[in-house]
């Protein structure tokens, strides 16, 4: 039995919701229903007319003058739909009313268009007594009355099993990959769906209706050949009737229903009534969808908008946790994560938001083979719809997981690392309209950031400035008038008696010592070797990378020539030990403090990391502090753990510096 669609009637209204132009099948549709063809509504307010029959207690008309009035507004882009019930005898009659924001090219709004069409279901030479024809206009009504889709899935389970006298009826959602990825039950208690488990994903005979969607009725289920049969705690079930849900072409899922009550199995008329049911449900779930999907680009461009204030904003202290507070929110997710690609081939978990995302930040794991690598080196969103897969995936998080989405985040030609978003089991799938979103959030994102690092170096290049102009004047003035009181104490000794020549012999060694640790700061403030990074600038950028894990900024303590004279290879060595050092302290120190000093006296470099902590106690894994030992055994080094008298660690890695 299939929808019979008449011709289209289209209306254009202005911003006060007056006709101001139909086209030829309105005007004959006015002629038919004996309106005036000459004038068809022109010039009528189409928007008093709704809303006249809304007083009265028409509630179809009520929901089309609300959504004319924000029509007019410019607030529906996408179109809305409203389903409004007509009686006939001989078939089931509905009039699909779509309304609409009508743009100009600039994106200002002109009025709104008002698109009818008459839907006609033939009742198949009486097929459908009375009661179910107005049983199933009010199941019309229900289903399009909610622009919810879990809330329409659900009105339209329990209403065919209601209408058609089954005892269990259930709705499953075809995902992309031809399983079912959502399924919606009514008939079974809480108690009995827990006992059965994992939800059905399509095989047997559900899926029948998934490679051959087409009406089935069978008088017991168990007989098909393609029956896989029930888990342990599964209730009985014989009888089964299954359609199919479309949405235009495409098939969107499928209604089954088991268990005919006070009868022994399905009939024509009810198969008929299923049809019905099914095509009321695929318009209502197309115009939930087209809802749901301008309320999520609501949601992206709101958060696209509140991310560049906050990153542009003087105040903002971690970006990277700002563009996955954003994220989570405009996502709907359970968690999003920012994990990026680091220095010695593993990803490291900087930033993550959300309610599942509790322990992430600082988590870290191999990038070769990782998802994370996939999607760099693609530069291309991912889309993991399947749970097992989804979970799998995300296993080094801890989380449990339907879905899983990832885009790249760049600035520039540099690769920031990868946005990963994740729902938990239950919840709906991502879709691909949720990952071009996605992927043109973390374009924001990127524009966002690189505005960030250009004021960044903007504020480098003036501290720059002012560093050469101190260093300048540590030069020019403070150490020459150290050296002239140094020159007058030491012309005072040869006449003076011996114990004030040696007071006097300490005052000039203090003062020598002044002007080494003056000069020493005079070449840190000039600008180091540009052919090589900045071992100072990488040591802070590191530390402040573990400010969210920690939850407080480490203390960092430089000392001596650590950009002019630490080699490269060192330098990338001194990276890695304070990068493994600072994770320990956030996983497991328990610390309220940390303090980093790195200094380069007589030729001997000294990272030391010492924590208020819990102390060292048993690692169970000690890879990283083998590693440490390693890299500082290369270079005739060594690597030391103590526990201070006062209390929690301290880790000192010391090692001849090698010539630069």
């Amino acid at each position: 039995m299939d929808a019979q669609v008449a011709g289209v009637e289209v209306a254009l209204l202005d911003r006060d919701g007056v006709i101001v132009s139909v086209n030829e099948a309105w005007e004959q549709f006015a002629g038919d229903n004996g309106g005036n063809p000459a004038a068809c509504g022109v010039g009528l307010s189409y928007l008093a007319v709704c809303a006249a029959a809304a007083r009265s207690g028409d509630r179809m008309a009520a929901k089309t003058a609300a959504a004319i009035r924000a029509a007019v507004q410019g607030d529906l882009p996408v179109p809305l739909l409203v389903k409004v019930p007509c009686h006939s005898p001989d078939a089931v009659r509905w009039f699909d009313v779509a309304i609409a924001s009508r743009l100009a090219g600039d994106g200002s709004c002109l009025g709104a268009t008002v698109t009818i069409r008459l839907v006609e279901i033939p009742s198949a030479a009486g097929v459908l007594d009375e009661r179910r024809l107005r049983g199933l206009i009010r199941v019309y009504a229900a289903v399009s009355g909610d622009l919810s889709l879990s809330t329409v899935l659900e009105q339209i389970v329990q209403s065919a099993r209601e209408l058609i006298g089954a005892r269990y009826a259930a709705l499953g959602v075809v995902g992309p990959n031809g399983t079912l990825e959502q399924f919606v039950q009514s008939g079974m208690s809480r108690q009995e769906v827990e006992q059965i488990g994992n939800l059905p994903e399509g095989r047997g005979v559900l899926g029948l209706l998934i490679s051959d969607p087409s009406p089935l009725r069978m008088r017991d289920l168990g007989l098909h050949p393609s029956a896989a049969g029930f888990p342990a705690g599964h209730p009985p079930m014989g009888a089964f009737l299954g359609v199919p849900i479309r949405i235009g072409d495409d098939v969107f899922g499928n209604l089954y229903l088991t268990e005919p009550v006070q009868k022994d199995g399905f009939s024509i008329e009810d198969e008929q009534l299923a049809v019905a049911m099914a095509t009321a449900a695929g318009s209502a779930v197309a115009s939930a969808r087209r809802f749901t999907e301008s309320e999520q680009r609501r949601r992206w461009i709101a958060a696209s908008v509140e991310l560049t204030h906050r990153l542009l904003s003087d105040r903002v202290q971690s970006p990277l946790q700002v563009i996955t507070e954003s994220a989570v929110k405009a996502a709907d997710a359970g968690y999003a994560a920012l994990a990026a690609p680091m220095e010695d081939g593993r990803v490291l978990v900087r930033a993550a938001s959300g309610e599942m995302s509790a322990g992430m930040t600082g988590s870290s794991w191999p990038l070769a083979g990782s998802l994370a690598e996939r999607v760099l080196a693609s530069g291309l969103p991912l889309l993991l719809n399947d749970q097992k897969e989804a979970t799998a995936a995300a296993a080094r998080l801890n989380v449990s997981i339907s879905a899983l989405m990832l885009v790249p985040v760049l600035s520039g030609t540099q690769a920031l690392g990868v946005l990963a978003f994740g729902r938990a089991a239950g919840r709906p799938a991502f879709n691909r309209t949720e990952l071009a979103l996605a992927a043109a959030f973390s374009e924001q994102a990127k524009l966002a950031l690189e505005l960030i690092e250009v004021r960044a170096d903007l504020v480098k290049l003036a501290v720059l400035e002012d560093k050469d102009r101190i260093a300048q004047d540590l030069h020019d003035h403070v150490i020459q008038e150290l050296f002239a009181t140094g020159m007058g104490l030491e012309s005072l000794i040869s006449r003076s008696d011996p114990g004030q020549a040696d007071r006097l012999n300490r005052y000039v060694d203090s003062l020598n010592n002044v002007i080494l640790r003056i000069r020493g700061t005079i070449f840190q403030l000039q600008a180091p070797r540009r052919d090589a990074p900045w071992l100072q600038s990488r040591i802070l950028d590191v530390a402040a990378e573990h400010t969210p894990q920690l939850g407080y900024s480490p203390d960092v303590q430089l000392v001596g020539l650590l950009d002019r004279m630490v080699p490269p290879a060192q330098g990338d060595d001194v990276i890695a030990v304070i990068r493994e050092a600072l994770s320990n302290c956030a996983r497991h120190a328990q610390a309220s403090r940390v303090a980093l000093a790195v200094s380069m006296v007589d030729q001997q470099l000294t990272l030391q990391v010492t924590d208020d902590g819990i102390g060292v106690g048993a690692p169970t894994r000690s890879s990283g502090l083998r590693n440490m030992r390693i890299r500082a055994e290369q270079y005739g080094g060594s690597l030391e753990i103590t526990n201070p008298p006062a209390g929690g660690t301290q880790l000192t890695w010391a090692v001849p510096v090698q010539s630069a």
